[in-house]
């Protein structure tokens, strides 16, 4: 059998080398999934860090463009033969040798759900930290509510002008009002 047989028109690739395919995991597969994983991180950290429509919008666009720049690329560099011949292909089919009960188990509704908890939990996860880490949403707002009205429990401002009774160096620590440094 030949690796690769074209017939009318049509290209089918029945085998890749050992070394091809590892040339593509290690030059292709390994940092798309590193670029993929970081673009997904930051781009998500930028998206929850809007806080107004614009820059939201400009957000998108600029992940947007991120995602799409591959296939730009894709089409302003590769010659139109090329293109041709990479539409002509045939999808490769692979056959891989699987137990019944693998594959039983991977039609189950158990994984479905996995899958399912694995995709909500982690934009969950992204929000909650975005809002209630040290320096997150919340703490923003407490800093921006201290500062533009003088008011709120661990507002110093509100303290010094009489709007809040005075604490004490520990209850103000407790209180995360002032850095531990002691």
């Amino acid at each position: 059998m030949q690796p690769v047989v074209v017939h009318e028109g049509r290209v089918q690739v029945n085998a890749i080398p050992l070394r091809y395919k590892l040339f593509v995991i290690v030059f292709a597969l390994l940092p798309r999934t590193l670029i993929f994983a970081s673009l997904a991180s930051v781009g998500s950290d930028f998206l929850i860090g809007a806080d107004d429509y614009q820059e939201l919008i400009l957000n998108s666009v600029a992940l947007a463009f991120l995602i799409e720049i591959d296939n730009m690329m894709f089409t302003a560099v590769v010659s139109d033969d090329t293109k041709i011949l990479m539409d002509d292909a045939n999808p490769l089919k692979v056959e891989l040798p699987t137990p019944d009960f693998l594959v039983n188990y991977m039609r189950t509704a158990t994984t479905s759900a996995l899958y399912t908890l694995i995709i909500a939990g982690m934009p969950t996860w992204m929000v909650t930290k975005a809002y209630h880490d040290r320096g997150g949403k919340y703490d923003v707002g407490q800093a921006l509510r201290c500062l533009c009205h003088a008011s709120g429990v661990n507002c110093i401002t509100a303290q010094v002008l009489g709007g809040n009774p005075y604490l004490t160096g520990h209850e103000a620590v407790e209180r995360s009002i002032v850095p531990k440094f002691w």
